[in-house]
């Protein structure tokens, strides 16, 4: 993983003929002279040996020299320098060498490298890499800010197709797999731009503790079959944990995966600080859509559930009730007129008695898919209104085209054949809408249900017609 340190932070980076140091035996006017002609407030303190021995600051020049009136020309620069030196080294995180600074109270830190003495850091240099820092960040945040609006389309297809171009082009990489897994999951979710992993070994990583693990942009040699296999490669990897809502057993289900891209890059190249705020704020951005789109698939299978009878895959009573509004809106907006059916099976508690609820649930589905073929037209609408009962909704038909239509039904219904069970037959109640009048749905469901009662009254096996509605006085 990379986490940004004065090695890396190219504001803290010194060559070795940049870093200025005075040798302990010099004396104060000497040091003087080249703090002002450097334009720098603190020199590092060496012995002849080139080791670092202490450390000499303005502060240490005016109040040990100058507030005690010590001569300039004969006083040592070991004599007022700071001996107990605070250092740090090319693998302190930038943090931790200002939480040094702070703690400390100082204004240099000495960097080591190996031990010996590499440079140095003051306050003004780890302001301007916040600066700096600050600027890269933003700069970031404006690069990243369309994506979002890209990813709202909650569609898990468009979302990985994203995950393996643009977020990728984001950071400057050209190679990139996008795996996704979860134990709900017919099959898992791979895409890739690129990459030539096999999908066992992706599994694998997706399965792994990686996956729990921080973001990680990391040189380090390509995977086998990469086209960046020869190369020096930097390669960012975007763990994702995407947690479901509670699924039937009131168990939580999280999907486990990742986005992993990679590029060539120089020798010298060193990742900085903005590229892992960049894949900070993708992994919010990928995480974020992938949720939404886990609860917008919930949503529409809860919805679909609720509008679909399970065993006749015919619509709900919820569907009967939004269509019959509708329609009846529609019906009155253009004084048309539509037709309501509601159909019953003869005899159906017979059938379960008698043969079984397992034929029974062979009747209402063979007697479903014959409604279904019946009633080809788009607009019209077959639910399933109760145990053994019915409802067709006949758009612009009237009575007289709606009963031709449920004469044709209840022939049909009589070739369908189940071993044990006679041969079924269908009483049928039909109602027109009459636009010219105070109709509702509820008006013209009741008149189609007293339709369908004096159906079964005269014999059942029959369409019954009620009266059009008149108005009154």
């Amino acid at each position: 993983m990379i986490a940004e340190t004065i090695g890396q932070a190219k504001e803290f980076r010194h060559k070795d003929n940049e870093l200025i140091t005075i040798q302990a035996d010099a004396d104060i006017s000497q040091a003087a002279e080249l703090m002002s002609r450097n334009h720098i407030g603190c020199l590092m303190v060496t012995d002849g040996s080139g080791d670092l021995v202490g450390i000499l600051s303005e502060r240490d020049m005016i109040t040990k020299v100058l507030a005690k009136s010590l001569p300039a020309k004969r006083t040592a620069v070991k004599d007022i320098m700071t001996k107990s030196v605070i250092t740090c080294d090319y693998q302190t995180t930038v943090d931790d060498a200002e939480h040094l600074m702070h703690k400390h109270r100082i204004r240099h830190l000495p960097v080591l490298e190996n031990g010996s003495l590499a440079g140095i850091i003051s306050s003004r240099d780890m302001g301007k890499h916040r600066l700096e820092s600050s600027k890269a960040m933003q700069t970031a945040a404006e690069q990243l800010a369309m994506l979002p609006t890209n990813l709202r389309k909650l569609n898990i297809e468009n979302i990985t197709k994203l995950a393996i171009k643009k977020i990728p082009e984001s950071l400057g990489a050209s190679n990139a797999v996008f795996c996704l897994t979860s134990e709900k999951m017919s099959k898992p979710i791979i895409r890739r731009n690129g990459c030539k992993l096999p999908d066992s070994e992706l599994l694998k990583i997706a399965n792994s503790a990686k996956i729990d693990c921080p973001i990680e942009i990391t040189k380090e040699s390509c995977c086998s079959g990469c086209k960046f296999a020869n190369g020096n490669t930097l390669k960012t990897f975007i763990p994702q944990k995407v947690y479901n809502q509670h699924s039937n057993d009131n168990q939580s289900k999280t999907s486990r995966g990742f986005l992993c891209m990679c590029r060539n890059v120089n020798d010298n190249y060193v990742p900085d600080n903005s590229q892992l705020y960049k894949a900070s704020l993708l992994r919010q951005i990928l995480n974020s859509c992938l949720t939404q789109t886990e609860l917008y698939e919930s949503y529409q299978n809860a919805r679909r559930d609720s509008e679909t009878d399970q065993l006749t895959k015919l619509g709900t009573r919820k569907v009967l009730d939004d269509m019959l509004n509708t329609w009846c809106s529609i019906a009155r907006r253009h004084k048309d007129t539509f037709s309501v059916a509601i159909i019953d099976i003869d005899h159906f508690k017979l059938v379960n008695d008698n043969a079984g609820h397992a034929a029974g649930d062979q009747m209402l589905k063979k007697f479903a898919e014959l409604l279904k073929k019946s009633t080809r037209t788009e607009d019209y609408s077959s639910t399933r209104y109760g145990g053994d009962e019915f409802v067709l909704i006949l758009p612009k038909t009237p009575l007289n085209n709606a009963a031709i239509l449920l004469e044709r039904i209840r022939e049909q219904v009589k070739n369908i054949s189940i071993d044990g069970v006679p041969t079924p037959t269908i009483s049928c109640g039909l109602a027109e809408w009459n636009p010219q009048l105070k109709d509702t749905p509820e008006t013209i469901m009741t008149r189609a249900d007293e339709a369908l009662y004096e159906a079964k009254t005269h014999g059942r096996d029959r369409i019954t017609t009620a009266p059009v509605l008149k108005e009154t006085a």
